[in-house]
């Protein structure tokens, strides 16, 4: 099914190299990232067919991805917009910055401006400086690298993986590269906004808050952020009146930015009015069947629930349900944030083991053990709804729980899960080497996945846990 899936789209990918020396999470193509930051929108063909919105299909995006390829081929711009979108959430395709880009590109030409906006933010997010493909550029100067392998020690050191350091040196071609990315995705944005596009200033006071100043003072970058802000409201709320249901999303989440552009002190600075602001617009995208705004929601709760006057559980149960309707909507998106969040929420282990007398390996048991069998669950329904960045995480739940049965002592008792747990294993890492490039997972044969530092890096309260309680 799968090498029939990635048949049916290879037109779409067509001069697509998948050579192992790519990175398809940044590109894979051998042509130069999109360019035409300048170009204007055409107008629509009015014979081009009318596509619906990736989350109208809910969890059938198979379905909206045979949808999009055929109308791209009439010239819609809508389907290539949302093919851009699968490319880059990795939704039915491996995730693919360069993919998107193009896709991008091809919507923009056609007429599409919100397109520009999503190919602003691929710039804006990605750094300043973006290699489009690897290895395929002009070939390099061999006293250049000596002088710089001259100054690297090619000791190979696990304990600080001193590796590393040569080897971005041992190249014989240099990466193709875009530089000066945020200011394409500023001059993308501003040309949105100009259009009309509500979303274009919302990135635009992100593109300031977050990842450059563009030689403003603090003062004055934080004062931009906040008036394209107030603009991006403005805009999206005429939009959304005008039929366009995400607009609300975005506008909720435009109140949020200003919750977190706000300082201490600031008139913004956990402003509950804002707060109920941004809660009622997600809370009318929900009702609309519409999931972009559970995952808006659920991140919000998340968050409030460090707020003077919010009680962080209750929050956290709000944030849980918000997630739990988005995957109900058929999001992917939702089931891999509610792991992140959540996978581990409700219970204080050091506290367990104190007050209720429970030992090490039975907290590890009766509480991770089941907790991360939840996330399990939640991240398989993830992949089944075809949200491919979900596998990673998903392989590595699946991996730790052999791992914690055998480490704390209790194999026999949970045989029957592991047994399951190792067929998914294998079902799912074979998933993720067929989807797309070698690699483009970081899971491949001979990579090693390391419990332990998952365990002390990304799970709450391990480290209290296994440092104070016998």
């Amino acid at each position: 099914m799968l090498q029939a899936l990635q048949e049916s789209h290879a037109p779409l990918l067509q001069g697509t190299n998948t050579s192992p020396n790519t990175n398809p999470t940044q590109a894979t193509q051998t042509e130069q990232a999109p360019q035409s930051i300048n170009a204007t929108p055409t107008t629509p063909s009015s014979n081009a067919p009318e596509v619906k919105p990736l989350w109208k299909y809910g969890a059938n995006t198979l379905q909206a991805f045979k949808d999009y390829i055929q109308a791209k081929d009439l010239g819609s711009a809508s389907a290539w917009l949302e093919l851009g979108k699968m490319a880059y959430e990795g939704i039915v395709l491996y995730p693919d910055n360069n993919v998107a880009m193009r896709c991008f590109e091809k919507a923009i030409a056609l007429g599409s401006v919100q397109a520009m906006v999503e190919l602003g933010k691929i710039y804006m997010e990605n750094g300043d400086t973006q290699i489009t493909e690897y290895g395929s550029g002009e070939v390099l100067e061999g006293v250049a690298v000596g002088k710089e392998l001259a100054n690297c020690d090619d000791e190979i050191d696990s304990e600080v993986e001193s590796y590393k350091e040569f080897l971005e040196h041992c190249h014989i071609f240099a990466d193709k590269k875009v530089q000066n990315c945020h200011q394409k995705a500023k001059d993308l944005f501003e040309k949105a906004g100009e259009l009309g596009e509500g979303r274009a200033y919302r990135h635009l006071g992100e593109l300031y808050r977050q990842y450059n100043d563009f030689g403003e003072t603090s003062e004055g970058s934080k004062a931009k952020s906040y008036e394209y802000y107030k603009k991006a409201v403005e805009l999206l709320k005429r939009q959304a009146k005008q039929g366009d249901i995400e607009a609300y999303a975005e506008m909720g989440q435009a109140f949020v930015n200003r919750l977190w552009l706000a300082s201490e002190g600031d008139q913004d600075h956990r402003d509950e009015n804002l707060v109920e602001k941004a809660i009622e617009a997600f809370q009318k995208v929900i009702d609309l069947d519409c999931h972009v705004g559970c995952y808006y929601l659920g991140r919000l709760y998340s968050a409030i629930g460090f707020f003077e006057g919010h009680e962080r559980e209750q929050e956290e149960q709000n944030s849980i349900q918000a997630y739990k309707k988005g995957i109900q909507l058929g999001s992917g998106l939702c089931a891999r944030q509610l792991v992140c969040d959540h996978a581990t929420q409700g219970f204080n282990p050091l506290t367990l083991g104190l007050m209720e007398g429970k030992s090490k390996p039975e907290i590890i048991q009766f509480y991770y053990f089941e907790a991360f069998d939840q996330a399990i669950k939640w991240l398989k329904m993830a992949v089944s709804y075809r949200h491919y960045k979900a596998l990673p995480d998903l392989l590595k739940y699946l991996a730790t729980q052999p791992y914690l049965a055998k480490e704390y002592g209790f194999e026999e008792e949970e045989q029957k899960r592991l047994n399951q747990y190792g067929r998914d294993y294998s079902t799912y890492r074979q998933l993720a080497i067929d989807l797309g490039p070698k690699n483009w997972h970081f899971w491949n044969d001979y990579g090693v996945f390391d419990v332990k530092t998952f365990l002390n890096s990304g799970v709450e309260a391990w480290r209290t846990i296994t440092g104070t309680l016998s």
